[in-house]
């Protein structure tokens, strides 16, 4: 058993004995079983909506249809959570047409601890994707919603994340977030600068959404604060807009460093120049 394993089971331990209310469920493993376990409490929940019957697999195909767009984003997943009057339901269409339409109830925010509530924990589940598998390490299921994720990581590993792969967004406007790199960006940035260290070239293939941005800043961020610091990072785009953005998203990354936008005759802490910079204008390159 690897050290971050024995982490997850002593976690786990913790929440699932003494006078805790949390059930393990070993038997969870995947997407589908999740599915699966969401549509037994659902037909838990709303025995008396559905007249003791349960939800036929076409009702459930509705309730899956309808959750996807309620939860696109954690703001409307939220949103949806909070729901009208402290309830999160979702509105069917009965397959036998003469009930109609049916609102199901799946959270309750004044249950807690008692009521509808079901408190479950599933580890290492295996999502349904064609990227490769990325298994969770621990999700809290409240009425078999997984609303709680945790990543386990051991003392290092996690002093490293939040000192280099967790960054705070300033826009200076009304935005103050913070965020936490995913797996993906990590690999890249470690990638970057150990090729960097190597005097080596390479490629890194993001698609639309997938943040390269930010996965620039903290390469940038990174190899500038290395050891073997790297006197400048050149970042070469094909159009004035797209410059603009990303010196405008790079400042607000930079915000907590106290880098920001400098004219170009400041040698120290500086991150970012851009095309604008009266020293690239006089520039002759």
């Amino acid at each position: 058993m690897t050290f971050e394993n024995q982490i997850e089971k002593n976690f786990i331990d913790i929440l699932t004995k003494r006078e805790n209310q949390w059930t393990l469920r070993d038997d969870i493993k995947t997407e589908a079983a999740l599915w699966d376990n969401l549509k037994g409490h659902i037909n838990r929940i709303n025995i008396a909506e559905l007249e003791g019957s349960e939800l036929t697999d076409n009702e459930f195909s509705q309730v899956k249809d309808e959750f996807r767009k309620l939860t696109q984003t954690p703001f409307l997943a939220s949103q949806w959570l909070r729901g009208e009057n402290g309830i999160a339901q979702i509105v069917i269409e009965r397959e036998d047409l003469t009930k109609g339409k049916t609102a199901l109830t799946l959270f309750s925010n004044k249950d807690i601890a008692g009521g509808i509530s079901s408190y479950e924990v599933v580890s290492q589940i295996v999502p349904i994707t064609d990227e490769r598998i990325v298994r969770g390490d621990v999700s809290l299921l409240i009425n078999g919603l997984p609303l709680i994720h945790i990543e386990l990581k051991s003392e290092l590993v996690a002093h490293e994340l939040i000192s280099r792969y967790t960054i705070l967004v300033d826009d200076k406007k009304s935005q103050k977030y913070t965020m936490v790199l995913r797996s993906y960006q990590i690999h890249a940035i470690k990638k970057i600068t150990e090729q960097a260290r190597n005097h080596e070239g390479g490629f890194i293939w993001h698609a639309t959404g997938s943040g390269k941005t930010i996965t620039s800043f903290v390469a940038t961020k990174l190899l500038a604060q290395s050891e073997k610091a790297a006197v400048r990072t050149v970042m070469i785009v094909d159009r004035k807009d797209l410059d603009n953005k990303t010196k405008n998203d790079f400042c607000k990354f930079a915000s907590e460093y106290n880098t920001g936008l400098t004219a170009g005759d400041v040698t120290a802490n500086t991150l970012i120049v851009g095309t604008d910079n009266l020293f690239l204008k006089n520039s002759r390159l």
